[in-house]
């Protein structure tokens, strides 16, 4: 045999071993993948990252944080921080004194949280107009923000931080840490905090929780809040978002939720005119600086198939499962031979 001739079979036989291996390739793609990430609903976030179940969207460079679930985009929700405000305590309740609002800033300068630990984690900064106000916080008939605001008189700044929380069989949460510094006080017995608003799609009931879990899991323990109402110190640890299936999503204030060691000193909640309710929480500011931690969670259930799905692709399995193996079984037949004749011929 020439040495040529000898090339041609050996090139014959590698191409069948090629041709198997790409049979072999082409059925492996045919069997079921895990399903990928969906996108989020932000289509040119500021800043983003996806915890494995849910998306975590920055639309943009603003104190507002989108969760989306990766499976079902439709279940969504979006966490705010509308205002910035010194609260004076008023007969068991709390007239706003002074307040700023976040939206009045161009933009937060971004960057990376001093000791974050974690791969992402985020950190918004603004210096704020601070303007007098008066009345109560919440006018039952109007959103969040929109009370008797007058001149300004100051520059505070506010500073919002982003890192993933727990993520569990039930879900994804995410750590929100708020700070107001250089607060023009008015009066050192009086109250600085942040109001945020939660809205989530698809909701149908939003609860005030008297016990929160760090993520949106089974029901909570509560009411449900009605329009008009504002609850002042409640013994409220969150409020929560369900809809037709269960529970949406989830804000909670409490230790057992947040990072924090203990609980804002006051917490208030009302649902807002426009949607999703609003929620306060302040602590004493006798320096003219105030910072708390909430949680912000989505509802992302594991959801194993159902056993008559998995009977149900069973012949479809088989099948790919049998041509795989045939075609393991071929090359490696087409592999003996070759080597085989090689050891004939030399």
């Amino acid at each position: 045999m020439t040495g040529s001739s000898r090339a041609r079979r050996t090139l014959s036989r590698s191409g069948r071993v090629a041709l198997a291996t790409a049979l072999l390739a082409g059925t492996l793609a045919l069997l079921p993948l895990a399903a990928a990430s969906g996108t989020p609903s932000a289509a040119h976030p500021f800043a983003s990252y996806d915890t494995g179940r849910v998306s975590v969207v920055l639309p943009s460079a603003h104190p507002s944080v989108e969760l989306v679930q990766d499976a079902d985009s439709s279940i969504n929700a979006l966490l705010s921080a509308t205002e910035v405000v010194e609260l004076a305590p008023s007969d068991g309740t709390y007239t706003i004194v002074a307040s700023a609002a976040p939206t009045l800033a161009t933009s937060f300068n971004g960057s990376r949280p001093a000791g974050a630990l974690s791969p992402w984690a985020l950190s918004l900064a603004a210096a704020l107009p601070v303007r007098t106000s008066s009345g109560s916080l919440w006018n039952t008939s109007a959103p969040a923000g929109e009370h008797e605001a007058n001149g300004g008189f100051g520059i505070a700044e506010l500073r919002v931080d982003f890192a993933p929380g727990a993520t569990t069989n039930d879900g994804a949460s995410l750590q929100v840490g708020w700070s107001v510094s250089n607060w023009p006080l008015t009066n050192a017995s009086d109250l600085l905090g942040v109001v945020f608003t939660l809205t989530a799609a698809s909701s149908s009931a939003l609860q005030a929780c008297e016990a929160a879990s760090t993520l949106a899991s089974p029901p909570c323990q509560g009411a449900a809040l009605t329009p008009g109402q504002v609850r002042w110190n409640s013994g409220t640890m969150g409020v929560e978002a369900d809809g037709a299936s269960g529970v949406i999503a989830s804000l909670g204030w409490s230790p057992g939720a947040t990072s924090a060691a203990a609980g804002p000193a006051v917490s208030g909640e009302r649902l807002d005119p426009s949607g999703g309710v609003d929620v306060v929480v302040a602590n004493p500011s006798g320096t003219s600086e105030s910072a708390g931690v909430v949680a912000f969670s989505l509802s992302a259930p594991i959801r194993l198939p159902s056993p008559s799905a998995v009977v149900g692709s069973g012949p479809v399995y088989v099948v790919a499962a049998s041509i795989a193996a045939g075609g393991v079984l071929g090359g490696l037949a087409l592999y003996r031979e070759r080597d085989e004749r090689l050891r004939r011929e030399l």
